[in-house]
């Protein structure tokens, strides 16, 4: 690539950050240069000395935090470093002075307000009911990495409010029946993680309603025909949690029709020309074997 013009190098900045290889020292302008470092601050690798300014060096910590390692140290300021801890945190360890703990506190919650995936790289002792609930009100499945102490009732509702799964990191002493309704509404499979005494049959029907597979999670004494034919015509796999005496002729149609594996789970006894016919019929687009 031969660039000799300020206008073509202009158009080749443009395309990518790569093109400033290319770029004769007589050609890199400041506004080539912003150009370039807005593109991918690894640009700033191959700027001239003479137009590595402190505004340049911002707009390269304001787009990756690991722009800190190829900014000099006399170009460094406080807002480039906050530029730089606000896009990534784990740019803290370029930072050149000690932070007491209320700081690095203070850095995480603001990084925290703008990403809340930042409690990723959040030290655990840093992961305090402020922070967490940032996190919790985003993704209730945050609740994961929310130390005990800090998992409250109202924490808890939170984040199965926005997501029935974080039922699986709620406290067993927080998981009412009112708690695991909002879960099984929210996301079927949460069934799983609701304790054995708050299982009652309304609880059990609109999870599988949601989540036929949820039927494996039903206690046996409320998996009626009812149940079962909600659950498999919500996933035709679900005939496998069916008992064997509520697998009718019509049940295994639906879960062959709907669904590949299905007929593993289907009695030998039904198994039949019949069987496959009628599925087919259900279910044109599927290509279902005539045994």
């Amino acid at each position: 690539m031969v660039i000799t013009s300020e206008k073509k190098a202009l158009s080749a900045i443009k395309k990518g950050f790569w093109a400033f290889l290319f770029i004769p020292e007589e050609l890199k302008s400041a506004e080539i240069c912003r150009i370039a470092v807005e593109k991918d601050y690894r640009a700033l690798m191959f700027v001239p000395k003479k137009l590595m300014t402190t505004e340049l060096c911002h707009i390269a910590a304001k787009k990756d935090g690991n722009a800190l390692k190829l900014i000099p140290k006399e170009l460094l300021t406080e807002e480039i470093y906050c530029a730089a801890l606000l896009e990534n945190i784990k740019a803290l360890k370029f930072l050149p002075w000690e932070l007491n703990s209320e700081e690095l506190y203070g850095i995480y919650l603001s990084a925290m307000e703008k990403d809340y995936w930042t409690i990723l790289d959040v030290p655990e002792e840093f992961r305090r009911e402020e922070l967490c609930r940032i996190a919790i009100e985003k993704d209730g499945s945050m609740l994961e990495l929310v130390p005990e102490k800090f998992k409250t009732k109202e924490l808890c509702h939170i984040a199965v409010k926005n997501d029935g799964w974080a039922l699986l990191h709620v406290p067993e002493k927080f998981k009412t029946e009112e708690l695991c309704l909002m879960a099984v509404k929210n996301d079927g499979s949460a069934l799983n993680f609701v304790p054995e005494e708050l299982k009652t049959f309304k609880l059990c029907r609109i999870a599988v309603k949601k989540y036929g597979l949820g039927l494996g999670d039903v206690p046996e004494k409320f998996r009626t025909k009812e149940l079962c034919y909600i659950a498999v015509m919500q996933n035709g796999y679900a005939i496998r949690y069916v008992p064997e005496e509520l697998k009718s002729l019509q049940l295994c149609c639906f879960a062959v029709a709907y669904h590949e594996k299905s007929d593993e789970f289907v009695p030998e006894e039904i198994k039949s020309m019949e069987l496959y016919s009628i599925a087919a019929g259900k279910n044109p687009q599927r290509n279902i074997g005539i045994i």
